[in-house]
């Protein structure tokens, strides 16, 4: 059975929530890590640099691949990244269309929002008795 009324209200609280506050986290961390490969540049070339007379040019035969590599993986989670960021605007998205559809729901969303100790979601925080959260 689907929520309905005020099940559903606490519902949308706590997907605007994961919206607003898990979700710009876990992009946050995958921010984070596409910082730490595109500050590899010098410390890739330093580790690779060779002595001229060695074959396979001043960085060896290696370097290119590992390049690759790490463009790659750099590529994947900005996409990655940004599909969290997406998913994010999607969920704020769905729970006004969802509120407006049920005027039960609504009312308990609004009343979630504007609850001393809940109100409107912010990057870190979670609601008190909420898992990990303070009460």
């Amino acid at each position: 059975m689907a929520a309905s009324g005020r099940d559903l209200g606490v519902f949308l609280y706590d997907l605007l929530t994961a919206a607003k506050n898990h979700l710009p986290e876990v992009s946050g961390q995958y921010r984070l890590a596409v910082g730490g490969l595109d500050r590899t540049d010098d410390g890739l070339r330093a580790a690779f640099a060779r002595a001229p007379e060695l074959k396979g040019g001043l960085y060896g035969v290696a370097y290119q691949p590992w390049v690759e590599l790490r463009d790659e993986l750099s590529s994947l989670l900005t996409m990655t990244r940004n599909d969290i960021d997406a998913t994010a605007e999607a969920l704020v998205l769905a729970t006004e269309v969802y509120a407006a559809g049920d005027d039960e729901a609504a009312a308990e969303f609004r009343r979630l929002l504007t609850r001393p100790g809940y109100g409107e979601p912010r990057p870190g925080y979670l609601p008190p008795g909420a898992r990990g959260g303070t009460t």
